[in-house]
């Protein structure tokens, strides 16, 4: 992992700990396995193929949308493969860093786990808007 200073310390500023029970939470609420989550056992949900690096930010954007996720609301960003530690943000805050911060296996979540966006491993992202926790 090798950061600019300032996306290092948006990072450092924005360090969420309890990672664990996130994901535990949303393992939980949805269908994974050990590393993902199994999309195609989802059946409402939004989904866009070969999202690539270049377009992320525009497609993170247009499905937060969709799913009623607004820029200024808190998330928590986990990348599932650890290439960068968990934050708590906002996707507005979010966009002058996503660049650095583009890695694949990535969840977008909202603090009641009921939005979530993941771009996934195979560069396919999913978005979905759960019932309130």
């Amino acid at each position: 992992m090798s950061f600019t200073p300032e996306c290092q310390a948006y990072i450092d500023t924005h360090l969420y700990e309890n990672q664990d029970e996130l994901l535990k939470k949303i393992r939980s609420l949805l269908p994974t396995g050990a590393s993902n989550i199994h999309w195609d056992k989802i059946p409402d949900k939004y989904e866009a193929h070969s999202i690539q690096r270049d377009k992320l930010i525009m497609e993170i954007l247009a499905a937060a949308s969709l799913i009623d996720l607004k820029e200024s609301e808190t998330i928590i960003i986990i990348n599932i493969d650890d290439a960068f530690p968990a934050i708590i943000t906002t996707l507005k805050e979010w966009q002058p860093y996503a660049q650095e911060l583009d890695y694949v296996n990535t969840l977008y979540v909202n603090e009641n786990n009921s939005k979530i966006i993941h771009w996934g491993f195979y560069k396919n992202l999913y978005a979905l808007k759960t019932p309130s926790q």
